[in-house]
């Protein structure tokens, strides 16, 4: 009963996800970290049902800081009844991409949550402007398939750009 009525919630939240080929430059969010002294870009979340465990996922960046710099990566939250154990990132060239675990914790009703941060750096995204992200997340005890369409790549590059060209970043 109880993996029933996760299975549901969890389908009702993929059902309100933003989908990835609709995305426009508008809807990736840009917002100032004054303390840290960068700018913090976010594409939306999209959210997949891989039954029965949901997949979350988005590109995100910063620009500014100490140093200057500018990053990107891709954030990947799997949330399900059993770990996978991510532990490496793949794309659909075989090529494989650095990765590092953000968090992992069990919560209440059995679920568990594994994020972790996908190296999807600038001049990667640049390459796959046209094509889109075809990425895989693995792990000891399962997979994570994320696919990103052209115009996903595109909006938050135009974002990621326009912010990295702003005074404030600077």
């Amino acid at each position: 009963m109880r993996r029933t009525v996760v299975g549901g919630l969890l389908a009702l939240m993929a059902g309100c996800a933003t989908s990835p080929a609709n995305v426009t430059a508008d809807q990736v969010t840009v917002r100032a970290d004054q303390y840290a002294g960068m700018l913090w870009v976010d594409a939306p979340d999209i959210v997949e049902l891989q039954f029965p465990d949901t997949v979350t996922f988005r590109l995100r960046g910063s620009v500014g800081g100490p140093a200057g710099s500018a990053a990107t990566s891709l954030y990947v939250q799997f949330s399900g009844s059993e770990w996978s154990f991510l532990q490496a990132a793949f794309d659909s060239s075989g090529k494989m991409l650095p990765m590092r675990v953000v968090d992992r914790r069990a919560s209440g009703g059995g679920i568990v949550r594994e994020v972790v941060s996908v190296g999807a750096h600038r001049q990667y995204l640049e390459e796959h402007r046209a094509t889109g992200l075809d990425i895989e997340v693995r792990g000891r005890r399962g997979k994570v398939a994320v696919k990103l369409p052209p115009a996903y790549v595109e909006a938050f590059l135009a974002k990621f750009d326009a912010a990295a060209a702003a005074p404030a970043a600077k």
